[in-house]
């Protein structure tokens, strides 16, 4: 019957053989404590074996479409079947059996996230540099529920990716609250994880305020015991200011604030007293007092607004993400804009380049134009000029022949009159006239080679004539006679 069974079970059988551990008796006697000391070739067949178990057998299935086994939950239905069949009032059924498996799932589930959540709080803490920490979340520095809560979420998360292949939305609901009821605590009863690492805080805020606020004390202290021959309520108020002011900037904890405050009134006595002893007036006392306690009513609105803004930065975080997805809208409508109008001046500036080339165009059709009408207006010019510079020459060449057949006449005359008389100024008119004959000579040659210049030329040997001309009148020589 129970062969039967078995083979009915396990229909197919396979071995695999494993060499032994060790041959060191000490070490097969513990081996879970030994490890380390066993022999390779069982290492590894033992891998070997592992790797050939999880690529042929299949997971065993659950009670739900789609959910599969796990071995502890293997047993528990075992157990829970044994317990079942030992009763006689119970008949097994497989809906509770696995409805028990789960609620074990579950609990063991619960029970390690809480032990994780404490040891990944207390992590956390020692990295941020141990007890008392800060509790407001909003706070620049670590805090303890800024800790809370990214201990927290990774816990969720890890619940969520172990039971969501076994449990239905109900159950897993079920497994959020009661883990989150284990840390957080419930409203009936707050003795959660959290409210516990949140009551040492405070205790130990409590604890090192004290000792911070009597280590900054104890130099006053000293003052006030034996006064310093100037130390008067001003020095007092001085020092105390600064014991406050260094106190805020070391204490922690959400403690800091209630300890300066019982301390405060500590501090009032002491301030009353010196006063006292040093004869100061009752108004005086009066007004630090009323000072005073304005300042813890600062400090008492100061906590209210932090909390109302912790709330308003709550509450507006979801209308930031609705600004978020509006501002990315406009942004993309106005990089639609951007190209549109790229587009359009795009296209303006390209019509623009074709009325100037056009322009361009016509401007150089024009400047040709003008160019020929300038170069035949010139044309017309230096033929006018050319015209005019023949009309020269040749007036100039008929004088210059009219001088030449006068010249020719007056060297006949000398001639003639040189045979008649031999007078010295006779000798001197001669010679005058020679030089205007050479003159007028070299007039010629110019106007011949140089119209212009000679046209100069001609103009000074005629005035070159008529000054010898007068030289020769006036002169005391005698006039050689005429031949007429």
């Amino acid at each position: 019957m129970v062969s039967r069974a078995i083979t009915s079970f396990f229909p197919a059988l396979d071995c695999r053989t494993l060499p032994p551990p060790s041959s060191d008796t000490d070490v097969m006697r513990n081996i879970e404590t030994s490890q380390d000391k066993l022999d390779p070739e069982f290492n590894q067949g033992v891998e070997d074996l592992v790797k050939d178990i999880l690529s042929t057998v299949k997971p065993k299935q659950g009670f739900g479409q789609g959910k599969t086994v796990t071995g502890r939950q293997l047993a528990a239905l075992v157990q829970h079947y044994v317990a079942t069949l030992n009763d006689p009032r119970s008949l097994p059924t497989l809906q509770t059996a696995w409805d028990a498996a789960l609620m074990t799932l579950v609990e063991d589930t619960v029970r390690e996230l809480q032990e994780r959540y404490v040891r990944e709080m207390r992590q956390g803490i020692q990295q941020a540099g141990g007890m008392p920490l800060e509790e407001d979340p909003s706070s620049s520095a670590a805090s303890m529920m800024s800790l809370h809560q990214t201990v927290f979420e990774g816990l969720l998360d890890t619940l969520k990716g172990r039971l969501h292949s076994f449990c239905e939305a109900a159950e897993m609901t079920q497994a959020v609250v009661e883990l989150t009821a284990s840390v957080n605590g419930t409203q009936d009863d707050s003795r959660g994880i959290l409210c516990s690492l949140l009551s040492e805080n405070r205790s130990s805020s409590e604890s090192f305020c004290n000792q911070l606020v009597q280590t900054l004390y104890q130099p006053i202290s000293d003052k006030l015991a034996s006064p310093p021959e100037n130390y008067d309520i001003k020095a007092l108020e001085a020092d105390l200011a600064q014991l406050k002011a260094t106190y805020d900037k070391q204490a922690r904890g959400p403690c800091k604030h209630k300890v300066y405050l019982q301390f405060a009134e500590f501090l009032e006595g002491q301030k009353t007293a010196f006063s006292t002893i040093k004869g100061y007036q009752e108004e005086d006392y009066k007004l630090q007092e009323e000072t005073r306690r304005r300042e813890a009513e600062v400090a008492n609105l100061q906590e209210e607004r932090l909390q109302v803004e912790r709330q308003v930065a709550l509450s507006m975080k979801e209308q930031q993400d609705q600004v978020e997805m509006l501002m990315a809208e406009f942004g993309r409508e106005v990089q639609n804009l951007k190209e549109e109008e790229k587009e359009r001046r795009d296209a303006i500036m390209r019509d623009l380049q074709v009325k100037m080339e056009e322009t361009a165009q016509r401007n150089v059709s024009m400047l040709e134009e003008l160019t020929r009408r300038q170069e035949g207006v010139v044309q017309q010019q230096m033929e006018a000029m050319q015209q005019q510079q023949r009309q020269q020459m040749e007036g100039m060449m008929q004088m210059a022949k009219a001088i030449q057949e006068r010249n020719d006449k007056i060297a006949r005359e000398l001639q003639e009159q040189a045979q008649k008389a031999k007078s010295p100024g006779f000798l001197e008119n001669v010679m005058g006239s020679v030089v205007d004959i050479v003159k007028q000579g070299a007039s010629l040659i110019l106007m011949s080679k140089f119209p212009i210049a000679g046209a100069a030329a001609a103009v000074g040997a005629s005035a070159a004539q008529a000054v010898t001309g007068r030289t020769a009148t006036t002169g005391t020589a005698p006039k050689a006679p005429s031949t007429k």
